[in-house]
């Protein structure tokens, strides 16, 4: 399997999770904390502003503010369009 067909079916795997979790399911608050940080490494990496991620996730700047702070819980569907307009893949751990 070459990159581009990984990339395409890990695009689709993520699609058919999103598509089959319930994306209210509540995350653990020091999961949500590290979460934040860890958009916030890679958003710096990027050298992206707050703005610039949000315009990019077709969100408001406010939420990835909140998400950040570890203030907001997102839904699978919000960490994907993060993760991609960071250009990282969206790995999820069960951490009991």
């Amino acid at each position: 399997m070459n990159d581009e067909e990984l990339a395409a079916y890990q695009e689709e795997t993520l699609r058919q999770l999103i598509k089959d979790m319930d994306d209210a399911a509540p995350i653990k608050p020091a999961a949500v904390k590290q979460l934040g940080v860890q958009f916030i490494n890679a958003r710096l990496e990027r050298h992206m502003s707050q703005h610039q991620l949000a315009k990019a996730c077709g969100m408001p700047q406010s939420a990835i503010a909140r998400i950040e702070s570890g203030k907001s819980s997102p839904t699978l569907n919000t960490m994907h369009r993060i993760a991609k307009a960071l250009n990282k893949t969206l790995v999820l751990k069960d951490i009991a």
